[in-house]
């Protein structure tokens, strides 16, 4: 893998190109259709996801995962990429999922301080390293609306008595990445037929969550006395049909296609985060642009807006707007 990674990450960079590398933890039955893990606990099936994950021996585990990043942070180096990220939607092993995982209520955040020391000693002086915070409406995924990131503010700000462990590791980051699945919608609502007032409907949600965003990293700079720039590392909507609704689902073949609630989705959350005042935002990343000529163009109806040109078009509007203040 090295030897291809390398030559590839130097090419983009010569593009003119930022470049992160982003090793993902994924629990899946199959890595095809990445369709979830179930087991059965007391009767109940159980869904399983990187998120909550309950090791055994979570020494073990992080000793595991260290070695798991040995090989990334060897092309990071070589590659000299911008950003590394140390690790994404780890949601029980970072700030614990009290009421799932009870032994472990506060999660490792000492754990993650450590290994975050340990890939600074391997990068360059110029890469940035982060952590990838889900901020999500699944319910199937997360205990509270927000997911962990609220789940995170909450111990910083709310407990900052218990949260020294995690105080230390938010203040060695630097900066922050959001996984962005937030509903656009509650699907009560009767949602609108023509494309401008789909937008504008859309945009009341999405203007929302810029704003409880922006009080929410408000207070804990406020608390811990240190700012940090935020990379929304995932924002998506597939091309089906009412997918603003659940941006967190994985792709559905058997979804009905429809191109204009994915254009509109994008255009409404683009308009409400291109707002200047968002001083925080430090960049944004798509979730998900595959490498498969198969999936993509206007008969695929999943994410990648590659191939759909109202889509593209909204993009490329929007982020010129967006990277150029």
């Amino acid at each position: 893998m090295r030897a291809r990674m390398v030559p590839f990450l130097q090419w983009v960079r010569r593009q003119g190109l930022t470049v992160q590398l982003r090793p993902i933890l994924f629990v899946v039955t199959d890595l095809n259709t990445l369709a979830p893990f179930f087991t059965m606990e007391e009767g109940q099936r159980k869904s399983w996801f990187h998120g909550n994950i309950r090791p055994q021996n979570p020494e073990e585990w992080f000793a595991s995962f260290k070695a798991y990043h040995d090989l990334y942070l060897t092309i990071a180096r070589l590659a000299q990429v911008e950003f590394y990220t140390l690790g994404a939607e780890l949601y029980s092993m970072t700030v614990g999922i009290e009421g799932e995982w009870k032994e472990y209520p506060e999660g490792f955040p000492k754990n993650w301080s450590q290994l975050l020391q340990y890939a600074r000693k391997q990068l360059p002086a110029k890469t940035k390293i982060m952590y990838d915070l889900t901020y999500t409406d699944d319910y199937g995924h997360s205990v509270v609306r927000g997911g962990e990131f609220e789940r995170w503010r909450h111990r910083l700000v709310d407990l900052p008595a218990s949260s020294s462990e995690l105080r230390e590791f938010w203040s060695s980051l630097d900066a922050i990445g959001v996984d962005m699945y937030r509903s656009l919608g509650s699907g009560e609502e009767l949602v609108p037929q023509n494309y401008p007032e789909l937008v504008k409907f859309l945009r009341q949600t999405s203007d929302r969550y810029a704003k409880e965003l922006t009080a929410s990293l408000s207070q804990i700079e406020t608390t811990l006395k240190i700012k940090k720039s935020v990379i929304l590392k995932e924002v998506g909507f597939r091309s089906s049909q009412l997918s603003f609704l659940n941006p967190f689902a994985y792709d559905n073949p058997g979804e009905q296609l429809n191109l204009e609630h994915q254009a509109a989705a994008y255009e409404a959350f683009l308009e409400s985060f291109s707002d200047p005042k968002l001083q925080w935002l430090g960049g944004m990343a798509f979730w998900d642009i595959g490498v498969s000529p198969k999936r993509r163009g206007e008969q695929d109806n999943g994410f990648t807006p590659v191939g759909k040109p109202h889509t593209e078009a909204v993009i490329k509007r929007y982020y010129q707007t967006i990277f150029s203040r």
